[in-house]
């Protein structure tokens, strides 16, 4: 007997998504460079910012996976790898997007 058709697909866990090594630094800080006016001060506050919305955004992906929530999975590892991108944290950014690809969807 199938699960009822209103049941997301189940998040199994299974070996690592395969992810090309990314082209050039992990951190693109030219990016950051320009988006920052090459200020410290700026890139400071920047960065801090990042480190705390990603941070968030890993205990969503934690809960999301533990809930067995497959589309919230791809919501946040969409959204963390737009603003990884962004900001030119492009290794991040990549397995994000390899994460988003990965969560099954229901059907």
């Amino acid at each position: 007997m199938g699960k009822p058709a209103n049941q997301p697909a189940e998040i199994k866990p299974a070996s690592p998504p395969k992810v090309e090594p990314a082209a050039g630094p992990p951190v693109e800080m030219d990016r950051l460079d320009d988006l920052t006016d090459k200020n410290e001060n700026s890139l400071r506050e920047l960065v801090e910012m990042y480190i705390k919305q990603t941070d968030g955004q890993f205990e969503q992906l934690q809960k999301a996976i533990t809930a067995n929530q497959p589309a919230e999975v791809r919501r946040v590892a969409h959204s963390c790898a737009g603003s990884s991108s962004t900001l030119g944290m492009m290794r991040l950014g990549q397995l994000m997007r390899a994460l988003e690809k990965r969560a099954p969807r229901a059907g």
